[in-house]
């Protein structure tokens, strides 16, 4: 019995030496484990910081129109800014975790992209020993800003020689939008005499006869455009009672929206639209003379019987679409059937068409001597042919955030910021 006491008593022992020599390993093996832990909880934290601070600032390209359809931006116009709050919220974010660091951020206006970067520290404490003192904790994110491509002109014919047709001396300026011509014929965009063409993207299904200027460049083969105008409107101007008069000679009018039969003539007289839906249908609208239209929050609804439009020469036109209901937006909707009619303006005073045309099956025809729609915020024209003649300069805007008015999601292009580490 003694014998047995005394080996439990030499166990006893050798454990209490086995467990005195390791019981130190694995402690700071322990402690090892929660600073590893801790240290890869912060740079967690670091890195998200930085992710969320870098698409902050790109959002600043995409909410100011900067991010370009090529993925490029142009100089940013408002200094700093990207950088600026991607740097103000990694501070901050850094401060509200009771963390300290130092941030950088930089902004690359040619690609539209941001580059935040955290340097920080974490201290051991539970086996300082074992890890240099205090250990850098460094998290980069670069984000970029893109756009899917703001659109100026849709020519969405697909067979038509001369979809495109701009001759003479005319002239198509896209401000920072694209110009999209659906056709496969081998000359679907026809440029002719002093005619020239600018736009952020002039991008052809078919091919291209020019003999004029063109930037940057055609690019042929292109994939067709979508129609933007997805939504089929409901059209019930053809069962509401007709407007008792459909011509407007000499004077001064207000015109109220309803289903007008016979069209509508104005000549030589001053006319302003009341804020609604007009719905043109058994005749044109057609404005002559030395006569003035004005409409703030209208829109012309070609309808089925319809005859097409005319804005003659020593007209004034100024017209913006609705900024709310079903045709927020739209200056002018043909409907689905209304026939292949064509809507022309020679009017020498047309500075404002504020709102998307929307004429899918119709040619739309500008012959001026003057610039049309330079003083919109936007306008936009989709039309199966589209064909500027003459003198005329069509000046496309696409400056969104400066009106109320709306323009379709797909017309002013899906801006998107990914993050690109």
């Amino acid at each position: 019995m003694a014998e047995r006491g005394h080996f439990r008593s030499a166990v006893r022992g050798n454990v209490a030496v086995a467990f005195a020599l390791i019981g130190p390993l694995l402690a700071g093996l322990v402690g090892a484990g929660v600073d590893y832990a801790r240290f890869v909880e912060r740079s967690a934290a670091i890195q998200e910081f930085s992710d969320a601070a870098a698409l902050a600032g790109a959002r600043q390209f995409a909410l100011t129109g900067r991010a370009a359809p090529s993925g490029r931006a142009k100089p940013h116009d408002q200094g700093g800014l990207p950088s600026a709050v991607a740097r103000n919220l990694a501070e901050n974010l850094l401060a509200g975790a009771g963390m300290s660091g130092a941030v950088s951020a930089q902004a690359d206006f040619d690609g539209a992209t941001v580059t935040v970067e955290i340097t920080s520290s974490y201290e051991p404490t539970l086996l300082v020993s074992m890890f240099e003192r205090p250990l850098t904790v460094h998290a980069r994110s670069e984000a970029v800003a893109s756009s899917a491509g703001r659109i100026c002109v849709i020519a969405t014919d697909e067979r038509q020689r001369h979809a495109l047709h701009v001759k003479n001396n005319g002239r198509i300026i896209g401000q920072d939008c694209g110009i999209f011509v659906n056709s496969d014929d081998v000359r679907a965009l026809n440029l002719t005499g002093g005619a020239s063409v600018e736009a952020s993207l002039i991008c052809v299904v078919g091919g291209s006869q020019v003999a004029g200027t063109v930037s940057p460049g055609v690019l042929e083969g292109c994939p067709p455009k979508d129609n933007p105008i997805t939504e089929v409107f409901a059209h019930p101007g053809s069962i509401l009672p007709c407007m008792p008069d459909s011509e407007f000679h000499g004077g001064a009018w207000t015109l109220y929206p309803g289903h007008y039969c016979n069209g509508i003539s104005i000549d030589s007289a001053t006319v302003e639209l009341q804020p609604g839906v007009y719905h043109i249908t058994g005749g044109d609208f057609d404005v002559i003379g030395v006569s003035h239209l004005v409409g703030d929050g209208a829109v012309i609804v070609f309808g089925v019987g319809s005859t097409g439009m005319l804005f003659d020469r020593d007209t004034s036109i100024d017209l913006t679409a609705p900024v709310a209901g079903d045709y927020a937006g739209i200056l002018m909707y043909q409907v689905e059937g209304a026939g292949r009619q064509t809507y022309t303006i020679t009017s020498d005073d047309a500075r404002r068409l504020l709102g998307t045309v929307y004429l899918p099956d119709g040619i739309f025809v500008v012959d001026t001597n003057a610039p049309v729609a330079q003083e919109s915020a936007f306008t936009a024209i989709i039309a199966e042919d589209v064909d500027v003649f003459g003198n005329s300069t069509l000046v496309l805007n696409s400056d969104y955030e400066s009106t109320d008015v709306p323009a379709a999601p797909g017309i002013r292009g899906e801006v998107s910021v990914r993050l690109r580490n």
